[in-house]
């Protein structure tokens, strides 16, 4: 009787076993990139708000038929928005502030951050006025930026707004302005 070649029982347990492993172990590590690119994707958006009520203020926007005085990106734990102060008609001296409650004045509508992300510190408020665009609130009379950071359940994202205007992405982590 001729002996026949084959694999055992116990060959192919091993050899789906370990197929099985590494199918796991890649998912694992895609899913990390998936939240990383998330993440990402989310920072870039909030950057980008914040540049539009930068560029509001720069190109001197119109809003409703009106020229706002101030641009201010808002900012809490669960979405941002840009919304623009006008000049006050009920103060004699011409001052800004007048915030139309109506919605009216809304150049970015309050959205999500995105996908489990959260803000995790940054201040509530970065107002813009004036052809320079200097941030005005949302800063101590000290500082010389402004920093957020941005969370989910696996990394942090670090954006500064400095005093001059300039929004910089500074990366994965909690990293200083």
């Amino acid at each position: 009787m001729k002996k026949q070649k084959a694999f055992t029982l116990i060959e192919l347990l091993v050899i789906v076993s370990i197929m099985i492993i590494m199918t796991g172990v890649i998912l694992t590590m895609m899913r990390g990139d998936r939240d990383k690119k998330l993440m990402r994707a989310s920072a870039d958006k909030f950057s980008a708000t914040i540049r539009e009520a930068q560029n509001g203020s720069l190109t001197g926007a119109l809003i409703n038929g009106e020229r706002p005085c101030l641009f201010t990106a808002n900012s809490d734990p669960n979405g941002y928005g840009v919304i623009a102060n006008t000049y006050d008609p009920t103060d004699p001296t011409g001052g800004c502030g007048g915030l139309d409650t109506n919605g009216d004045s809304t150049l970015v509508p309050t959205q999500p951050y995105g996908d489990g992300v959260t803000l995790q510190s940054g201040p509530n408020a970065l107002t813009f006025s004036g052809s320079f665009a200097v941030i005005t609130e949302g800063i101590g009379p000290s500082d010389s930026s402004a920093k957020y950071v941005l969370q989910n359940a696996s990394f942090e994202y670090t954006i500064c707004v400095y005093r001059s205007g300039r929004v910089e992405s500074r990366g994965f982590g909690d990293l200083a302005c």
